[in-house]
């Protein structure tokens, strides 16, 4: 006879079922071989260090489980990061601004920047040094602003289309860097992709003078009032200021060789760069 009192007792105080959580995994290194075969022919003991050579590991998560976790605590760890140059930020925006935008061409810079994102903080000396090169960026910046400002409205007005009609003659007929040498200066036209696209060049030797462009002569510190003159001269007829250089100095206006023959001596530039760039007859 089936005692059913006796089976319900043993149901009921039995002891909890644990689920078992532990997942074993073939060891990556010795692929459940339990043994390592690296070093060649190395004589000592081939256990694998990973699995002590047992050929599994043991993890409390699957696989997919432990990549989502290690996800998720880089995300965190993102975050936090995140949260703690925001917080830098905030609280030092000068220095905040000087790091990221002289990190790419000053070491020092640069360092500080990683500094911060390792440890969240300067140290106090760091921070000083760091804020004394930031103001000083500041200063300069806000004074190359103000001298902008300054040699704009001071800018004298010039005009240079016949030398844009000239280069775009000799881009027509194959010459890609066009240049033209007047008085005693370089004009070449800045690059169709530079900063400055549109803009004429002047150069005087390797001595940069300035720029004109928008019709303003924009001159660099290097270029005096007497040169400025002679340049705004000079682009008014480049044809005329071309002729005047072959003959002053007996080479060409344009591609720079000097005039061998009676024929371009006589006209003061080479017949075939005068058609090149338009002042042909």
């Amino acid at each position: 006879m089936i005692d059913l009192k006796d089976d319900l007792d043993a149901i009921f105080n039995a002891p909890p079922i644990v689920a078992n959580t532990e997942i074993r995994e073939t060891c990556g290194k010795c692929s459940g071989t339990g043994i390592w075969t690296g070093y060649g022919d190395w004589t000592g003991d081939r256990r694998c260090t990973l699995c002590k050579g047992v050929g599994y590991r043991v993890f409390k998560f699957t696989k997919s489980e432990r990549d989502a976790r290690r996800q998720k605590a880089v995300a965190r760890a993102e975050r936090k990061q995140q949260q703690t140059l925001e917080a830098f930020a905030k609280e030092n925006p000068l220095v905040w601004q000087w790091m990221n935008e002289q990190a790419s061409r000053f070491e020092f810079a640069k360092s500080m920047l990683e500094a911060v994102k390792k440890w969240g903080k300067l140290t106090e000396k760091q921070l000083a040094a760091a804020t004394k090169c930031a103001v000083g960026s500041a200063e300069r910046k806000a004074k190359w602003e103000a001298d902008r400002v300054v040699a704009k409205a001071q800018a004298k007005e010039v005009t240079v289309e016949a030398i844009e009609v000239a280069f775009k003659a000799a881009r027509d007929a194959g010459i890609k860097w066009p240049r033209l040498r007047l008085d005693t200066f370089i004009f070449s036209p800045a690059g169709a992709n530079s900063a400055n696209a549109g803009a004429v060049y002047i150069k005087e030797g390797e001595t940069y003078l300035g720029k004109v462009l928008n019709g303003k002569l924009f001159r660099s510190r290097d270029c005096s009032a007497e040169q400025e003159q002679r340049i705004v001269d000079a682009a008014h007829d480049p044809k005329s200021a071309a002729i005047a250089y072959g003959k002053k100095f007996g080479s060409c206006s344009a591609c720079g060789r000097e005039l061998s023959n009676q024929e371009s001596i006589d006209l003061g530039i080479g017949p075939v760069c005068a058609g090149k760039f338009g002042w042909g007859e």
